[in-house]
Formats: structure tokens, sequence, C-alpha cells
């Protein structure tokens, strides 16, 4: 399976968190798709889903909602690890 569909199938689909559900930060956000897109494209996607198969499912909201907090910040600071990725794709709230 494929690491964005295996990443949805249990964050959105087993779990019931909307896809287009948006965590925000700082005056920005991103959507939980994005996220999932993200780190399947970066190449987490196997890191993320044995911390999502540990943890129990009351908490998967609060884990993906960290997750993006934290890519948030760490692009609005300038950490080159997350700039060149995540700066085109954060969106700015409205």
């Amino acid at each position: 399976m494929e690491p964005y569909n295996e990443l949805y199938k249990i964050i959105v689909i087993e779990h019931g968190i909307e896809a287009d559900k948006k965590f925000e930060f700082n005056g920005y956000y991103l959507t939980v798709a994005d996220y999932i897109q993200a780190v399947s494209d970066r190449g987490g996607h196997k890191k993320v889903l044995a911390v999502l198969k540990m943890i129990d499912h009351s908490n998967i909201e609060t884990f993906v909602k960290g997750a993006i907090h934290r890519i948030i910040q760490e692009t609005l600071v300038g950490n080159k690890d997350f700039v060149n990725y995540y700066k085109p794709i954060i969106k700015k709230v409205s």
C-alpha cells in the first residue's frame, strides 16, 4: 500500500478525522490531508505509522494537531529542514 493511503486509512477512515480539517498555529494552518501528503513525500510515514499504532485512539487527533503545530512553528522560525518543503504549502488563515 502507498504511504499516503496507509496514513489516510488510519487517520481518516479508522479514526474519523476529516481530511479537510484545519489545524491552526500563529495565523497559519495545514489540513490533515496536507499533513498526510507531507509525511508521505518526505519519507517519514514509517515513523508516523509506528506511533499511530502505539497510541490510544483518543490521542490520534492530538498527535496530528501537535505535529502540524510543530511543522508550522519550525517553518515560521526559518528552520531549513522545514522551510523548503513546507513554506509553499502552509496557508495563512484568512
